[in-house]
């Protein structure tokens, strides 16, 4: 008996008539209101007279309640509605000859009330939203009414319905817009004809924008059952959307969007799309934004390279590179599918999070070409991205691959066009730009237009690095020369101007040639006609000054002199006239001091006869000065400074000035306007502009020194001044600024002129207090001259201590500003001047500011190495704080960040490329820094004072390493024991009278006491192996005890003696039991049970006997270890043939093979080659001429003892600094370029079909129920990769939640590597061990959850006999404890896996894998 019959039975056992219930029903209906009670009531009324019309298989009349329908309509609420639903549709079912014409009426008058949303204005206002919950209760209504309709098994015919239902879609509404895709769409398919729903949806969705993609994504991905049907479907329809352009542009986008669940829902409709194509056997050709073919007779292919593309994408949307790398190999094989869809990869690969992974889609999509500006856009991003430059093997194969690409005109117009919509960091900017350069064609006529047009944005990309943006703007203008040589005169002024290139500045040896200036010499040619237009346009501006000068010094240069002397005429007619506005021709007068001076700065041609006339014209610019000067005009204070900036070159190099009393005249005029109180500010600012510019001038020095006030007038002038604000008062501050930075600097040149005994500290604290930053430096020059006599005379009183802390305090303020170099650098000379430096009282000042610089290195390194320079030039062994100074800086050595590293590569790569011809003096690496301080080391030869420094740097290194127990790659503590122990070194190198034994017996204790680097390893073997011979030790068991003693690792004591007995071997001094009793030790360790020690031994034996057998003369006999060394050699070839990495890294050791403890023992030794050939990154960065001459300087202040033993023989064997520099790091032992190892690995991402895609069908309701009932309890594991583990099989076999004890594991490496990110697809809860899981196991069990433990107990079950209950919770036990015996009360059940062998139990991992899978066959699979 069925549940509806066994409801009748009890019904007709209660004898309740038909008739009563009709009553009762009638009753209900006459009610005005309604409870939820009341329709309950009702809707089980309805079902009872249902449940009879289905036994009897009769119908009853049911038109009384079909006009009740109507009431309940219009009281139908939030509340009520899923009961008024139901009501609805069983009225309309009991009588089913009417249901389709009671249903017709119904639905219409509904729809024609519904309220639609309009798409172009957001849902916002209160009326808009109630309108919107009445829109979603008549939507359930109609559902309801369809549901009756169907399950009648009829249809609806509405052909004339117009409600344009679709437009639902646009809904703010969630709820209604999911509503409408999954319940009301399918119900108007199945139900109503007429009305065709899916063409409306679709001819909806042809009408969407492309930012809208998400709305046309999440449409299909709910309906894709209608529109994209498959075989196993229950609908049956024929689709047409695979074969219109709208479907596959939207796809398109989708999968370019930067969204992954976007990209996600395209590639679940393209894979259902393809399935759909090979069902219905069509041939399918796109040509649109996107481009898609698909012909039948070639569908194996294609779905082979569809397969594989789509393997490309799941996979690069992992996060792990080891599952990402090796699948990136794909791109060879998807090489057919269109550009569009490659593109859509790789915009997923270039913005990938592991570097790795970015570089080789760089690659790959280098390889595919650049089809427009967006891909363009896209590859320069990965380009800017500044570690790439890290990679230098890398960054090779890509520069390669850019320098192809780009000679193609239309990709490198691409990449132009993309370059400015960058925020460009400058390494990556100067490499493209110089690979840019190196184009050699010129472009059609509009793509010179548009570079040249765009030049202006190009050099306005921002660069903080004043050098390397000056490079770029050459490789700029290198680009420009060679491709953009058919355009108008015009075109190349304002370029040239933006690029602002030197061209006073000569390149390397001065023969390497300036394209853009060879292009404007001798391929531009001005029209005679058009000459007037372009002086004009030359004119004005002073930018335009060089552009000028570069063409007439090929071209006839008359109309150029005439057009310069008809502006100085008007420059002198204008001074002349007293009521003339002198502002209007400020700009020509800049103009005319700017080409001036340009022109002064070269010799011959034009410049010859622009120089004369500036000799002649000098008095015509100092006339309006004077003009400027007694007029009423209000002054920019940034056109007074490049003007005189212009006119001090001019003036200075004046020495015949045939005018000399105007010179005079104008000082003169200059001195009564700054003692003047009403002249404004302005004006007391162009006077001392103009004071300094004179008193710069050898012709006042020369004509007129007594007449110049001396340093006191000028004082009681500055101090005194009144500065009167003119009616600008925004430049007031400024214009202030400058007149007090100007005067600063008038009386550094009269202390020049020898005007420095009248006391300046008034002056000093005036400016200090009025003044702005620009003044610091002069203030400070200004100091360093007075000091000494402050110091010297008790009678001043001046608190020096508090003038230095006031000016470090305003230095710091200026990190950003050009001036803090400067400021920097006086500073630090006046903390180091002698007489400071002698005097007691102010050590602790001196050792505080120098403390501070270090610390700053780590930040801004430029302090440090101006203090480094400063001590050079004195002579530290006097001072003893500033030996402790010095100890401090070689032991802390400054941390190289990548980013620097970087900048320090391209600035050396800058340096050797001469086109460039910048200035060295500019630039300085972190090498400079170590190897300047080892020069000032190098010049101590107190034994006394090399004894402190050795004891304070083991000291320090102590308290760096105290309870240490490893140290890091490149962390401070690596970096500060490796300068430890070069500069232990090199004092030994120095003197063998400091208490080396003391720091050799350290040496043996730290090498045995921590793990070691390579680098840190080789310098304390190195320094033992040197205590060794200088003490002349036979090599016997004593070492070695004393070896093991301090732990010393075994491979370190092979090396310690191999070096020596080689050394002594060279040397003829090796005796034959210590030769015998090294080949004895090494052999004994040949056949050891540590491959790598193993290794090492049979190498060096077999080196050692070489090198004894190479020697011409005194030969050790060793005849009895020739048969050994044979095996030895051929086992060693086996390793060899069999490519070993291990060996082929020994055989290529400079220090297992080459190195000699004597012979290499020299500074660029130390320092230079050890780092560099050990890889060593900190310091490795230097110019050749650098390391010579600092090296040179270090070698000549050597001057030892010949009666010194080991100095005598190291004078003789020592290699040479230039032999040294020329030992190269061999770079072949490790393949650098992309590894392709990596890439070449199994593809561990398989094909995962579209059915599979569970998380796209987040609306689908049966979708969402194929989840298990399993609950997954972790909480009481404690280990990462066992939980990450457990969670990607939950994922795999559909658990329906995975519960651990914190979610943060989530986030961790180790998790993630074996989860490969299945916690993105499993519900995840937290729930902490203890009470927490108590609870949590209780509540579970409350909801009908069968708690199953995974333990063994007296009373475990079988696994392969338990029967699990849908509903399952499995708790899983502690890696080491298993289930407590507090939870084993609350377990339902507790199941164990049956075993054979001895071990007790299986990995947690493995058993949870196990029981889950037992579970998905039990219930699921």
């Amino acid at each position: 008996m069925n549940e509806n019959e066994e409801i009748l039975s009890f019904l007709d056992l209660l004898d309740l008539d038909e008739e009563v219930i009709d009553l009762r029903a009638k009753k209900l209906m006459e009610r005005t209101t309604f409870t939820t009670q009341h329709l309950n009531n009702f809707l089980h009324l309805l079902k009872y007279k249902h449940l009879i019309n289905v036994r009897e298989d009769s119908e009853c009349d049911n038109e009384l309640e079909y006009h009740f329908i109507g009431k309940l309509i219009t009281c139908v609420n939030e509340e009520n509605a899923d009961a008024v639903c139901k009501i609805i549709t069983i009225i309309l079912t009991l009588n089913e000859s009417t249901v389709i014409f009671k249903s017709e009426h119904l639905i219409q008058q509904i729809l024609a009330e519904i309220y639609l949303p309009v798409h172009t204005n957001g849902i916002c206002a209160d009326a808009d939203l109630d309108k919107l919950r009445t829109s979603f209760l008549h939507l359930k209504i109609c559902g309801s009414i369809l549901d009756a309709v169907i399950k009648c098994n009829s249809n609806l015919s509405l052909p004339f319905l117009n409600t344009p239902l679709e437009q639902l879609i646009h809904s703010k509404d969630e709820k209604i817009f999911i509503y409408f895709l999954t319940n009301t769409v399918p119900r108007l398919f199945t139900g109503v004809k007429g009305y065709n729903i899916l063409d409306r949806v679709w001819d909806f969705l042809k009408e969407l924008k492309d930012d809208q993609v998400l709305i046309f994504l999440k449409v299909l991905c709910c309906l894709s059952n209608y529109y994209l049907p498959v075989a196993d479907s229950e609908i049956t329809i024929e689709s047409k959307i695979v074969s219109e352009n709208t479907f596959w542009d939207f796809i398109l986008l989708g999968l370019s969007s930067e969204d992954a669940f976007e990209r996600k829902q395209s590639l679940y409709l393209v894979k259902r799309a393809i399935d759909y194509i090979i069902k219905t056997k069509r041939s399918v050709k796109i040509s649109s934004k996107s481009s898609f073919a698909w012909t039948e007779n070639n569908k194996v292919n294609l779905k082979k390279l569809w397969d594989n593309y789509f393997i490309l994408l799941d996979s690069l949307e992992e996060k792990q590179s080891n599952i990402v790398l090796p699948s990136l190999q794909l791109f060879e094989l998807v090489k057919d599918v269109r550009n569009c869809w490659l593109s859509c990869a790789f915009n997923i690969g270039l913005k990938h999070d592991n570097t790795e992974v970015r570089f080789k889609c760089l690659h790959y999509h280098l390889q595919f070409g650049i089809q427009n500006v967006l891909e363009a856009k896209k590859i320069l991003e990965v380009i800017n991205d500044i570690v790439l430059f890290d990679h230098v093997h890398e960054w090779k194969i890509v520069k390669n691959e850019l320098n192809n690409v780009i000679k193609d005109d239309t990709t490198l117009m691409k990449i132009l066009k993309a370059l400015p919509l960058i925020k460009w960091s400058p390494v990556p900017l100067y490499h493209l730009t110089k690979i840019m350069a190196n184009f050699d064609r010129i472009l059609c006529k509009n793509d010179q237009e548009f570079l040249i047009n765009h030049i202006s944005d190009l050099s306005k990309i921002p660069c903080n690095n004043v050098i390397i943006r000056k490079c770029i703007h050459l490789n700029i203008s290198q680009l420009i020369s060679k491709c953009c040589k058919e355009l108008h005169w015009k075109k190349y002024i304002p370029a040239y101007a933006c690029l602002q290139l030197d061209n006073t500045t000569h390149s390397g040896d001065g023969k390497f040639q300036k394209p853009f200036e060879e292009l404007i010499k001798c391929n531009i040619n001005i029209p005679t006609e058009d000459m007037v237009q372009f002086l004009y346009q030359i004119s004005s501006s002073h930018a335009n000054t060089d552009f000028a000068l570069l063409y007439f010094k090929e071209h006839e240069d008359t109309d150029f002199i005439n057009f310069i002397d008809d502006i100085v005429r008007k420059i002198e007619d204008i001074s002349k006239r007293q009521y003339a506005d002198k502002i209007d021709y400020l700009n020509e007068v800049i103009f005319i001091a700017h080409l001036y001076k340009r022109s002064l700065q070269k010799q011959g041609g034009i410049y010859e006869k622009i120089n004369f006339h500036a000799a002649k014209n000098l008095k015509i610019l100092l006339q309006y000065v004077m003009s400027i000067l007694i007029s009423d005009v209000i002054l920019d204070v940034e056109k007074i400074a490049f003007l005189f900036e212009n006119l001090d070159y001019v003036i200075a190099i004046q020495s015949n000035f045939s005018e000399i009393e105007l010179v005079l005249k104008l000082y003169t005029t200059i001195i009564l306007c700054l003692q003047d109180n009403d002249t404004t500010v302005d004006k007391k600012v162009l006077c001392n502009f103009m004071l300094c510019n004179l008193l710069n001038s050898p012709l006042i020095f020369k004509n007129y020194k007594q007449e110049v006030l001396d340093v006191k007038k000028v004082l009681e002038i500055i101090v005194n001044a009144k500065l009167t604000e003119n009616f600008n008062k925004e430049n007031s501050g400024r214009l202030r600024n400058a007149f007090y930075e100007k005067s600063c600097e008038i009386v550094n040149i009269l202390m020049n002129w020898g005007y420095f005994k009248t006391n300046i500290l008034g002056f000093i604290e005036v400016v200090i207090e009025s003044g702005g930053y620009g003044c610091l430096k002069w203030i400070l020059r200004i100091m360093n001259r007075i000091l000494p006599t402050i110091l010297d005379n008790k009678d001043i009183k001046f608190d020096v201590i508090k003038f230095f802390n006031r000016m470090w305090t305003e230095i710091e303020e200026i990190r950003s500003n050009s001036q803090y170099p400067i400021c920097m650098k006086e500073f630090i000379i006046l903390i180091t001047q002698e007489a400071l430096l002698e005097n007691p009282f102010y050590n602790n000042i001196v050792l505080l500011y120098c403390s501070k610089i270090i610390e700053y290195a780590e930040i801004k390194n430029m302090p440090l190495y101006i203090l480094v320079n400063q001590l050079n030039k004195i002579n530290i062994s006097k001072y003893n704080h500033m030996v402790y100074v010095l100890s401090e800086i070689l032991l802390n050595p400054v941390i190289v960040k990548k980013d620097n590293k970087i900048v320090e590569n391209a600035l050396l790569e800058i340096l050797q490329e001469r086109m460039y011809g910048v200035d060295k003096q500019n630039i300085f690496f972190n090498s400079h820094i170590q190897l300047l301080t080892v020069s000032i080391l190098s010049k101590i030869s107190n034994p006394d004072i090399l004894d402190t420094l050795t004891c304070f740097m083991i000291k320090k290194t102590e308290e760096l390493f105290k309870n240490k127990q490893r140290y890091h790659s490149n962390s401070r503590h690596q970096l500060a024991l490796q300068a430890c122990l070069q500069n232990l070194l090199f004092i030994l190198l120095k003197s063998r009278n400091v208490n080396f034994q003391n720091t050799a017996l350290w040496c043996m204790e730290f090498l045995g006491r921590l793990p070691h680097q390579p680098f840190e390893r080789i310098c304390l073997e190195w320094y033992i192996s040197l205590y060794f011979y200088l003490k002349e030790s036979i090599i016997h068991e004593d070492i070695v005890n004393q070896l093991k003693s301090n732990n010393v690792p075994l491979p370190s004591q092979f090396m310690i003696m191999y070096w020596i007995v080689n050394h002594k071997i060279k040397a003829d001094v090796c005796l034959s039991r210590e030769y015998d009793f090294l080949m004895e030790f090494l052999l004994t360790h040949i056949m050891g049970p540590v491959f790598s020690i193993r290794l090492q031994a049979q190498y060096l034996s077999s080196v050692l006997y070489e090198a004894n057998e190479h020697l011409h003369t005194n030969k050790l006999d060793t005849s009895k270890y020739t048969y050994m060394i044979e095996v030895i050699n051929s086992t060693l070839q086996e390793i060899a043939k069999a490519g070993d990495k291990s060996f082929k890294k020994l055989k290529n050791d400079y220090y297992a093979s080459h190195f000699d403890i004597v012979e290499d023992l020299i500074p660029c030794g130390i320092y230079w080659v050890l780092p560099r050939l050990l890889d060593v990154s900190s310091n490795a960065i230097a110019e050749d001429c650098f390391l010579r001459n600092v090296f040179g300087d270090i070698d000549d202040s050597f001057n030892l003892d010949d009666n010194d033993v080991f100095y005598s023989e190291w004078k003789v064997k020592r290699r040479s600094t230039s032999d040294m520099l020329k030992i190269k790091r061999n770079v072949n032992l490790v393949n650098k370029e992309f590894d392709n190892s990596k890439e070449t690995g199994t593809i561990q991402k398989k094909y995962v079909p579209w059915k599979n895609m569970s998380d796209i069908l987040v609306y689908d309701d049966e979708n969402k129920n194929k989840k298990t009932e399993l609950i997954v309890v972790a909480s009481l594991i404690d280990k990462l990769p066992n939980l990450g583990g457990m969670a990607r099989t939950s994922e795999v076999f559909g658990v329906q939640t995975y519960v651990v004890d914190s979610l943060r594991h989530m986030q961790d490496r180790q998790f993630q590597g074996l989860s490969v990110s299945a916690e993105r697809w499993v519900t995840v809860e937290e729930v902490r061990p203890g009470e927490p899981l108590k609870e949590y196991l209780m509540m579970k069990k409350s909801e009908g959850y069968t708690a199953v433990a995974a333990e063994q107990t007296s009373s475990s079950m079988n696994l392969q006999k338990f029967k699990f209950p849908k509903k399952t919770i499995l708790l899983l036990g502690n890696e080491k404890e298993g289930v407590p015996c507090d939870l084993l009360p609350l377990m339902d059940y507790c199941v164990e896996i049956p075993q054979q062998g001895v071990v007790r139990s299986l990995n947690v991992h493995v058993t949870a894998a196990i029981f889950i899978w037992e579970y998905a066959r039990q219930n699921v699979l």
